[in-house]
Order: C-alpha cells, then sequence, then structure tokens
C-alpha cells in the first residue's frame, strides 16, 4: 500500500512529464511499426481487388483499391482480419476467421464494396434495359509469396465462377499454359478457391464468397 502511495505520489507531482513521456514513446512505436512494414513491404491497411482472366495467358486487373477501413469500418473486425492476416502462409493465403458471423461480416463488406462498381448495370436492370450478368467468386486473402510479390497487403481474388470451373479444375485448361514465375503462386491460390467449391457445391461449407456482376448491353439498331 506504501509503495502504491509513492507511486501515485510521483506521477500528481509529475504528471505533464509523464503525459509527455507517452507521447512520446507513441510516437516512437508508430514510427518503428511504420519503418518495419516498410521494410517488410507489409501495407495491411490497404485492401486490392484483383480480377482473374484466364485467355490466351492469364491476367490479373485491379478492379479497385482502397483503405482496408473503408471496407470494414469497424474496430473489432479490423483486428479479427488483421490478426487472421498474421495467420497466412505462403501455402495458405486465405484469411480464415473462425466464428461464421465474423466471415458473414468480411464477405458481406467485400460484396458491398465490389457491387458499387456496376451501379450502371444495376440501374439498366431495373428499368428493362438489356444487361449481361455473371456470378462471381471471391476470396479474401493476404499473399505472401516470395516470387514477384512487391507488396504484402490485403487482396480480394475475384474470378467468374464457370471460368473457375473451367480452367482451374484438375487437368483444367491453365495447366496447359506457359505462365511467368509471377503468375504461378496466382495460379495455385484459384486452383484452392476450385477445391473450395467443389467442395461447396459437394455438400461441403461455403468458403468463397459469390456477387452477381453486370453490364449493360449496348442496343444496335
Amino acid at each position: 500500500m506504501e509503495f502504491l502511495d509513492t507511486v501515485l505520489d510521483f506521477l500528481k507531482r509529475n504528471l505533464s512529464a509523464v503525459v509527455l513521456a507517452l507521447t512520446w514513446a507513441g510516437l516512437l512505436f508508430a514510427w518503428w511499426r511504420a519503418r518495419s512494414q516498410w521494410r517488410n513491404r507489409e501495407f495491411l491497411g490497404q485492401v486490392n481487388f484483383s480480377l482473374n482472366l484466364f485467355g490466351d495467358t492469364m491476367a490479373m486487373r485491379t478492379l479497385l483499391e482502397c483503405p482496408t477501413a473503408s471496407i470494414w469500418p469497424n474496430a473489432h473486425g479490423l483486428r479479427l482480419i488483421r490478426a487472421a492476416c498474421a495467420s497466412t502462409t505462403n501455402e495458405d493465403p486465405f484469411l480464415r476467421l473462425t466464428h461464421p458471423d465474423d466471415r458473414a461480416y468480411m464477405n458481406r463488406a467485400v460484396k458491398n464494396a465490389v457491387s458499387q462498381l456496376c451501379p450502371a448495370a444495376f440501374v439498366a436492370a431495373a428499368v428493362g434495359a438489356p444487361v449481361k450478368t455473371g456470378t462471381f467468386l471471391f476470396a479474401v486473402t493476404c499473399e505472401r509469396y516470395e516470387e514477384g510479390m512487391r507488396t504484402i497487403k490485403i487482396r480480394v481474388l475475384l474470378i467468374e465462377q464457370n471460368m473457375l470451373r473451367e480452367w482451374c479444375r484438375p487437368g483444367g485448361r491453365a495447366d496447359g499454359l506457359e505462365l511467368a514465375p509471377f503468375y504461378r503462386p496466382r495460379l495455385r491460390t484459384l486452383k484452392a478457391m476450385y477445391e473450395m467449391d467443389a467442395k461447396a457445391r459437394a455438400g461441403g461449407p461455403e468458403e468463397l464468397g459469390r456477387v452477381e456482376l453486370g453490364v449493360p448491353v449496348a442496343v444496335t439498331s
């Protein structure tokens, strides 16, 4: 008790110095964390929406990149997502939230963000104008591949459902592509997404998110 009284008395007499020390400690920690993130190329404050395509080769196209907090504007949810990022590996880049409600929250926020990319299609459908739509599957990842991975950030990987099933199944069309080293890790992730989709179709858990996207169709006379 005497020791506690001594500490309280010290704090009262040196409150401004203690506050100043804590402020500098906070600034130093923020500097150290930013420096560490820069050196590790880790920018979890950003989320990248990457559309994956197949044709003559494989392509990855950024649809949107924005602050993580603008997609999941909830401090508790962000802590869960960043903790899940810390658990990702080269072999398993998927963010895995334990509680079903948390997974639903994460995917629902992604779905809302992606849907905002197609306002013209939704308005066209509402007024009866022709629209071409497709079902896209997505997964939230934190890829940590050494081959060509310039930055580590949260990435939402999107691919059209039928394209995933045709190209990324075992023995699928993607196996015949000659790919640069940078693309091979992403193809492995897409193949893992195919396995998740196949298990869901067989009655297993639904690990991937789904969103319907579309574009207005120009009418020619």
